[in-house]
């Protein structure tokens, strides 16, 4: 059985390149600098330099700062979204009960 301490343990050995890629494709999608995701996520800009370079491990605090700078960043972009208007969609037929015997 898998404990807290297990599951910490295992989130804390996270690859350095594989970090570093991830964050770096969600930095591009969402089209954001090194500057603009450290004023979301509260992580300082050389510290997510250092990250995307694999110069530093990264760290179950500063990927916690960083998701949520991200989330932010995305909660923003869909406040901007257009409202999409829908069609109004006709309630499903009733069903009538059929006795069989």
């Amino acid at each position: 059985m898998k404990t807290r301490y297990d599951t910490v343990r295992m989130l804390a050995e996270i690859d350095a390149n594989h970090f570093a890629g991830d964050l770096r494709r969600h930095m591009e999608e969402m089209k954001l600098t090194q500057r603009a995701l450290a004023e979301l996520s509260g992580v300082d800009h050389s510290t997510i330099s250092r990250l995307l370079r694999t110069n530093r491990e990264p760290q179950l605090r500063l990927a916690i700062a960083l998701s949520k700078g991200l989330r932010k960043r995305r909660a923003t972009e869909w406040s901007r979204a257009p409202l999409i208007i829908r069609k109004e969609v006709p309630p499903p037929p009733k069903l009538r009960r059929i006795e069989t015997q």
